[in-house]
């Protein structure tokens, strides 16, 4: 991990970008409605919501497993990129 070499873990801060996480969510697949509920889910930073929308998904179960994993694994800088979001940004005039 070439991160892991920038300093230590307190003196930097790790973002996931909305672009990966998106990437990783349409392997998944289902509907465009679907997809767009757990677009709004992830951009509000709400990953348990998300996990539990997918309790009865029938579709692509590797890419679904693939996808629990991804946002396990990466939830803390998810949580990150939420709070430091355009959106919030502009919201809080900063």
């Amino acid at each position: 991990n070439i991160i892991a070499n920038i300093g230590e873990s307190y003196q930097r801060r790790e973002i996931l970008d909305w672009y990966h996480l998106k990437e990783n969510l349409y392997r998944v697949g289902g509907s465009v409605k679907g997809l767009r509920r757990a677009e709004n889910h992830l951009w509000s930073g709400e990953i348990e919501t998300e996990l539990a929308e997918f309790s009865d998904y029938k579709g692509n179960k590797k890419g679904l497993d693939n996808f629990r994993n991804y946002l396990k694994h990466h939830q803390a800088r998810i949580y990150i990129s939420f709070l430091i979001s355009p959106l919030v940004l502009v919201q809080l005039n900063l």
